[in-house]
C-alpha cells in the first residue's frame, strides 16, 4: 500500500520544499540569462534573490525567457522589501522603530536635446549590478547619448529621501546633474 504525502501541506516538509524551489527557480533564471544573454547572474544578486518570495521568482523565470534584455528580466516590484526597526540618520538622530527605509536603484538615460542635453524615461531596478547594467544598455540605444546608475535611500511612507548617489555613468554625462 502506498501512501501519498502533500509536501506543501506538511509542516515537516514545506520550509525545504520551498527553499529547494526558490533554489532551483534562481538556477533556472541563470541558465535561461546565460543561454539568452551570455551573462552569468552575479553572486550577490543569487544572494539577493533567495529573499524573493517563491512567486515573484517564478514570474522572473517567465519574464527571462521573453525579456528584450537580461535587465529587463531581473525587474521586479519593490513589494518584498523588508521594514527596518531603527535606522540611525545622518547626525546621530535615530529613526522611530515602525517606519521603513527603502533604497530604490534607478538607471536615466539622457538624450539631445535643443538646449544640450535632457534626462529621459527612468528605469526603476532590482538592485545594485542590474541598474548598472541597465544605464549601460540604456547608454547604447538608439537617441540616447549617455545614462547614469544612481540610488536614493529613503522612506517613502513621508517621502524623506536622502541625496541620490551616482553609482556610475556611461556616455556623455553632465558633471552637474542638478540641472537635468
Amino acid at each position: 500500500m502506498t501512501a501519498t504525502i502533500d509536501l506543501d501541506k506538511n509542516p515537516f516538509f514545506r520550509e525545504a520544499v520551498e527553499r529547494v524551489r526558490r533554489q532551483c527557480r534562481i538556477e533556472s533564471i541563470g541558465i535561461v540569462l546565460h543561454a539568452r544573454f551570455g551573462v552569468s547572474l552575479p553572486e550577490d544578486l543569487s544572494a539577493r534573490l533567495r529573499e524573493l518570495p517563491s512567486d515573484e521568482l517564478k514570474e522572473m523565470l517567465g519574464r527571462s525567457a521573453i525579456a528584450a534584455t537580461a535587465e529587463e528580466a531581473l525587474a521586479v516590484q519593490l513589494k518584498h522589501l523588508r521594514s527596518v526597526d531603527v535606522r540611525t540618520r545622518p547626525g546621530g538622530e535615530q529613526r522611530p522603530s515602525g517606519m521603513s527605509e527603502v533604497t530604490y536603484y534607478v538607471a536615466l538615460p539622457l538624450v539631445a536635446a535643443d538646449d544640450g542635453i535632457a534626462a529621459g524615461e527612468a528605469v526603476e531596478c532590482f538592485n545594485p549590478s542590474a541598474v548598472v547594467m541597465k544605464a549601460d544598455a540604456l547608454s547604447r540605444r538608439p537617441g540616447h547619448v549617455g545614462a547614469v546608475a544612481f540610488s536614493r535611500t529613503g522612506d517613502p511612507a513621508t517621502g524623506d529621501f536622502g541625496d541620490a548617489t551616482v553609482m556610475r555613468k556611461f556616455g556623455e554625462v553632465p558633471d552637474d546633474l542638478s540641472a537635468l
